[in-house]
């Protein structure tokens, strides 16, 4: 069976829904597509911690691998046991060391640069395998860019994250680029 293999944060895992497995987008998508959903995304990392995962996990030829990249102002660093520690600006209250971090290190020019160069990886390395790959931004991305946000049409049970119909919307979505690009 074919796999659609995402990747992403909250957004992708569908935090604050009543049942994630069977409401986030990529399980929507997955049933759209009559395929296997393996969904790789973790709530609050980062696009460094998405790449890390696409390296690490073994795909197939028929593998679809679809990306809504996480915010690009949240960080990761990964420890030499593969452990890793998620940072980001929810961190500002609770740990000291993150925020002198956020304040001299991290700028718009410095998400910028990480971020193309993420992206620039996940394009080739898909090219490279021949795997069908689609990428696209968060309702909540830091940078201007010009590729789709998953819209914000409801949110889930927190107020904060997308909702079931704005999953569905996004999946929807997602199909109709796959199907147009086929």
């Amino acid at each position: 069976m074919h796999r659609l293999v995402a990747f992403g944060c909250s957004n992708t895992y569908g935090e604050a829904l009543e049942n994630p497995q069977e409401q986030a987008w990529p399980s929507v998508l997955a049933k759209m597509l009559n395929y296997e959903c393996v969904n790789l995304s973790y709530p609050g990392s980062s696009p460094r911690y998405a790449v890390y995962k696409m390296q690490k996990f073994d795909f197939k030829k028929t593998d679809l691998v679809v990306v809504l990249w996480p915010e690009v102002s949240r960080y990761c660093c990964i420890q030499e046991d593969d452990s890793v520690k998620h940072i980001g600006i929810w961190y500002y209250s609770k740990d000291k060391k993150t925020k002198n971090i956020y304040e001299e290190m991290f700028t718009k020019k410095h998400a910028e640069c990480d971020f193309d160069l993420f992206d620039s990886y996940a394009k080739m390395l898909f090219k490279n395998k021949n795997i069908k790959y689609f990428d696209y931004v968060g309702p909540y991305f830091w940078l201007d860019k010009k590729k789709y946000k998953m819209e914000l049409l409801d949110y889930g049970s927190d107020g904060r994250h997308p909702g079931v119909k704005s999953h569905k919307n996004f999946a929807q979505y997602v199909y109709k680029n796959i199907k147009d690009n086929q």
